[in-house]
């Protein structure tokens, strides 16, 4: 857009020069007229010994005349060219402004990828590093990854997160604490991944947490995900249950529940 107001300074400049010698040879060519008359009011005596200037004088208006349609029809090309470039910088404020305030949905980046919108009916339950898609190797092996169902959480919840006995004022403390209680099950390596994404419904008297855990040193499980479902009673934030579902490398059941 920077670009496109500097050409039309440019062109308002150049247009500001042609104004300029249009005046010009307008202001040459009214002298001009005057000299006529003032050479037809001296008697014809005169006139004839200046014949020769008025055939210059002529030239020379048959020359500023030519010089001055040049310039009208050059002007005509930069008022032409002016509001061509005012409307394309117009065009790229909108955009601009369009793009700053999200207003667009889909538009891809640099990179050629849309930016995730963390809503349950979009990106929230996302995981970036899965890829359905079948490697060469792991088609000649029969291999297909998937991903499970939603399922009830098969390890033990403790009662310190439950209505009767939390005393957590966030949702979020709460399940960094069940994470951070749960960590030596995970066993986590250097490779992996843990990242966690919180969605508040409309009410604010509720929430889901989805914990993403990726990269797992497994033949069958690639990585998992955890949707904690937590209430708020006062100031007070409870877990109620807990969800999880598997990334399979190689497939799965018929159940959709199960990594082979």
């Amino acid at each position: 857009m920077k670009k496109s107001v500097w050409l039309v300074l440019a062109a308002g400049i150049l247009l500001a020069g042609c104004n300029d010698a249009e005046q010009s040879a307008g202001d040459k060519e009214q002298q001009s007229g005057n000299g006529e008359e003032h050479t037809d009011a001296d008697g014809g005596n005169e006139a004839e010994e200046n014949g020769s200037d008025n055939e210059a004088d002529a030239a020379e208006r048959e020359e500023q005349e030519a010089e001055l349609l040049a310039e009208q029809e050059r002007i005509a090309e930069l008022e032409a060219e002016i509001e061509r470039l005012t409307e394309e910088a117009e065009t790229g404020s909108d955009s601009e402004e369009t793009s700053e305030n999200g207003s667009t949905t889909g538009e891809e980046n640099e990179y050629g990828r849309s930016a995730p919108r963390m809503t349950p009916d979009e990106d929230f339950f996302t995981q970036f590093w899965f890829i359905e898609e079948q490697s060469p190797e792991e088609e000649e092996m029969g291999f297909e990854p998937s991903l499970t169902d939603w399922q009830d959480y098969r390890g033990e919840i403790s009662n310190r997160y439950s209505a009767e006995e939390s005393g957590y004022m966030t949702a979020e403390v709460l399940a960094m604490d069940w994470i951070r209680e749960r960590e030596t099950e995970m066993m986590m390596d250097t490779q992996e991944e843990l990242a966690m994404r919180t969605y508040y419904e409309e009410d604010g008297e509720s929430a889901m947490i989805l914990i993403l855990h990726w990269g797992l040193k497994d033949d069958a499980i690639a990585g998992e995900d955890l949707l904690l479902h937590l209430t708020r009673n006062g100031d007070i934030w409870s877990l109620d249950n807990i969800e999880e579902r598997y990334y399979c490398r190689r497939g799965m059941d018929e159940d959709a529940s199960i990594c082979h």
